[in-house]
C-alpha cells in the first residue's frame, strides 16, 4: 500500500449532506491515505452540528483539518464564483495534495475551469479531482438558458480539471450516456448514501415518537422550510376527507411562516388529533424512528427536480411514497412503484392522489428491484465507488465490490428501466 499518499478533501459548505459525505469518506480515505486533509471554514468547524456528527473524525492519527477555506462575498456574482475556484487551488497549494475529493462540486463546475483558464490550469490538472455533482449540471435543456449554460460547463470540461464525474441523480448520467456526449466516458451514478440499519416495527417506532399507536399515520419529515409543499399538503390533507383514525404527522422544524399557517388555519386538526405536529429539529434516531411510523411519506417538494434523501430513508423503512410527478423522484416511483405521484398545484388532483396513495400502502412489499435500488444507495457501496480508484493507487482492493448503476436497471423489466 502507498502509505505516503496524501488527499485533500475540499467542502466549502456546512450541514446537510455536505457533513454526511466528509462522515462516509474521510475515514474510508484514512485507511488509504498516508494523510487526509480536509479543508473547510472556520465557521464549520466550529460548529455543534460539526462537533456531533464529525468531532470523531479528529481522533484519527493521520486527519487533519484545514480551517482557511473562507466564505466569498456574494455581491458581485463573477468574484463569488472566481473566489470559489481560488479557494480550491489555494487549498491544493498549501497542502500539496496527491489527489482531491471535492464532495460538493456543484459550485465548482464553472469556477475551477475558469481558474485553470486564468493561469492555475498546470496545478489544478497535475493531480486527479473527483467530483460529486448533486444539482442540474452539464446535461439540463429544459429552455434556452439551460442549454447554452450546459454547453459551456461541457466546452469547460476541456480545461481537464476534473478527473471523473460522480453524478448523485442517476438521470443526468442517462442523459450523457443516451446523448453520447464525449465526456460520458469520465461519468458515473454514484448515488448518494443512505443508513440501513435493521428496520424499526411501526408500533414500536410510534411509541418512541409518544405517538398514537392505532391509526393510519401520512408523514412529512424533515426540514420544513420553503422547499416543502407543507401548505398544500395540509390542504390536500383536509380536502382528502379521511377517516377520523388517519392522522398527518409534520415533523421537523417548521418554517415561522408554516408554523403560523398551522395555528391560524389548521389548528382545529391538531386538537382533534388528526394533524400531530413535532415543530423542532429532529435527531438522526428520531428520523428514523418518523419514517418508521408512517404508513405513506408525503415527499414532495416545490419545483424541485433533484435526488432526494429523505425519500431514500423513507424506501429504506419499508414506506412508500407520494411524490410530485417530475424529475428524480418521478422517474423513481414509475421505475420502482413504491408509491404514487402527484401535482400539487392542483388541489383536487393532490387529495385524491393522498387519498388513493394511503389506501394502497397496505399493499406495498419490497421487491428484488427496490432491494436492489437499496443496495446502491448504501453508505459501503456509494464511498467504495468515490474510492475506487484511490484504492487501486494505494494497491488495496475494494471492502467491497462497487455495484454499478447498471446493475441496478438489471433487476427491472426493460419496459420499466427508462422511464422518466
Amino acid at each position: 500500500m502507498v502509505r505516503c499518499m496524501r488527499t485533500l478533501v475540499f467542502e466549502q459548505w456546512q450541514g446537510g449532506h455536505y457533513f454526511n459525505y466528509l462522515e462516509c469518506l474521510v475515514p474510508r480515505l484514512a485507511e488509504l491515505s498516508g494523510e487526509v486533509i480536509v479543508a473547510i471554514t472556520d465557521r464549520a468547524a466550529s460548529s455543534e452540528r460539526f462537533a456531533r456528527q464529525l468531532g470523531h473524525l479528529r481522533n484519527l492519527p493521520n486527519v487533519r483539518f484545514d480551517r482557511q477555506v473562507t466564505v466569498p462575498d456574494r455581491k458581485n456574482r463573477l468574484m463569488f464564483r472566481m473566489k470559489l475556484g481560488k479557494n480550491v487551488v489555494d487549498a491544493i497549494q498549501r497542502n500539496k495534495p496527491d489527489c482531491v475529493f471535492l464532495p460538493s462540486a456543484d459550485e465548482q463546475v464553472l469556477a475551477l475551469p475558469l481558474q485553470a483558464l486564468a493561469g492555475a490550469g498546470r496545478r489544478i490538472r497535475a493531480i486527479p479531482v473527483e467530483a460529486v455533482i448533486h444539482y442540474k449540471s452539464y446535461t439540463s435543456c429544459s429552455n434556452a438558458a439551460e442549454r447554452m449554460l450546459s454547453a459551456v460547463q461541457s466546452q469547460l470540461l476541456r480545461t481537464k480539471v476534473f478527473s471523473r464525474l460522480n453524478f448523485v441523480n442517476f438521470l443526468q448520467f442517462e442523459d450523457a450516456v443516451a446523448r453520447r456526449l464525449p465526456w460520458a466516458r469520465m461519468a458515473r451514478a454514484a448515488g448518494d448514501p443512505v443508513p440501513q440499519g435493521p428496520r424499526i416495527e411501526r408500533p414500536h417506532a410510534r411509541r418512541l415518537l409518544g405517538l398514537e399507536e392505532g391509526g393510519r399515520y401520512i408523514g412529512m419529515i424533515g426540514d420544513l422550510d420553503a422547499r416543502k409543499a407543507v401548505p398544500q399538503t395540509l390542504a390536500a390533507f383536509r380536502a382528502a376527507r379521511l377517516s377520523g383514525t388517519d392522522r398527518l404527522l409534520l415533523a421537523g422544524k417548521l418554517t415561522p411562516n408554516y408554523a403560523q399557517l398551522v395555528h391560524e388555519e389548521y389548528f382545529d386538526l391538531v386538537r382533534n388529533g388528526t394533524l400531530v405536529v413535532i415543530d423542532r429539529f429532529l435527531t438522526d434516531e428520531e428520523l428514523a424512528h418518523a419514517f418508521a411510523a408512517l404508513d405513506l411519506h408525503c415527499s414532495v417538494y416545490n419545483d424541485f427536480t433533484g435526488l432526494s434523501s429523505l425519500m431514500l430513508k423513507s424506501v429504506a423503512a419499508g414506506v412508500p411514497v407520494i411524490v410530485d410527478d417530475l424529475g428524480w423522484a418521478r422517474a423513481v416511483v414509475r421505475r420502482f412503484c413504491i408509491g404514487r405521484t402527484a401535482d400539487h398545484r392542483r388541489p383536487d388532483e393532490y387529495a385524491t392522489a393522498l387519498r388513493e396513495a394511503l389506501e394502497a400502502s397496505a399493499a406495498y412489499a419490497e421487491t428484488p428491484a427496490v432491494a436492489r435500488l437499496l443496495r446502491f444507495h448504501s453508505i459501503e457501496n456509494f464511498t467504495e465507488g468515490l474510492v475506487e480508484r484511490v484504492a487501486a493507487v494505494a494497491g488495496r482492493p475494494p471492502s467491497l465490490p462497487v455495484l454499478s448503476w447498471s446493475w441496478v436497471l438489471e433487476s427491472l423489466a426493460p419496459e420499466l428501466r427508462h422511464l422518466r
